[in-house]
């Protein structure tokens, strides 16, 4: 009877453990097309059109693409459904003073300071991928070059943090020539997702809260 009720109890824990396991898995997803909420951001510049975050998940694995489209401009890149993200990698090649800030006409000016709007709001990678397990991982970035890329769960799991650090090589020294922090917040209906990210460089550094919503799926 003893080793009945043992086993009893050793089947229940595991199965209380496997349904928080799956709970907490569900309230993780963060897959989906992420539109950000335009009105809850002060400072948006004036010539983005479309701000979309793509994320895909896939077991420890977490790629997150940008998708910042400009209004109509003829002058630089054509048409405003260029992925001025894209259009910037392209021209400006993997300089990370010059090819991830869109401003009005689409990227930094000379002098490497956006010449419009928060640089934080502004900082975008067109594409990374992130492993889930903790681990540090190394990619060449479009627009930005080699870089150091973490991700880990917060807040028990109810948050998740990414970095992103790129470091230069400046008279024979690795100097850190940019940082990207973010932590994302899922709400609890999976139909929200908060994003605190804090860009740094050499000279500056600035945090900008925005809320992305989950665009609804394809019928």
């Amino acid at each position: 009877m003893i080793k009945t009720k043992v086993v009893g109890y050793i089947v229940c824990a595991a199965m209380l453990s496997f349904c928080a396991t799956s709970i907490q898995a569900a309230q993780n997803d963060l897959s989906g097309t992420w539109v950000l909420d335009r009105e809850s951001v002060k400072g948006l510049p004036s010539n983005i059109a479309v701000y979309n975050m793509l994320v895909a998940q896939d077991g420890q694995k977490l790629v997150v693409t940008n998708d910042i489209r400009g209004k109509a401009d003829t002058t630089e890149h054509g048409s405003g459904n260029t992925n001025v993200l894209t259009a910037a990698t392209k021209t400006q090649g993997t300089n990370a003073s010059q090819g991830i800030l869109v401003r009005s006409g689409g990227t930094m000016g000379d002098s490497g300071k956006p010449s419009n709007g928060s640089m934080a709001i502004q900082m975008a990678i067109p594409e990374a991928t992130y492993s889930l397990d903790g681990k540090k991982t190394t990619d060449t970035l479009p627009g930005i070059g080699t870089a150091t890329l973490t991700a880990k769960w917060a807040r028990g799991g109810k948050s998740l943090d990414l970095s992103m650090v790129h470091q230069e090589t400046v008279n024979g020294q690795n100097l850190t020539a940019l940082t990207a922090k973010e932590r994302w917040t899922l709400s609890e209906d999976g139909q929200v997702l908060k994003v605190q990210r804090t860009v740094s460089t050499q000279q500056t550094s600035e945090t900008v809260n925005l809320i992305f919503r989950k665009k609804p799926a394809a019928p």
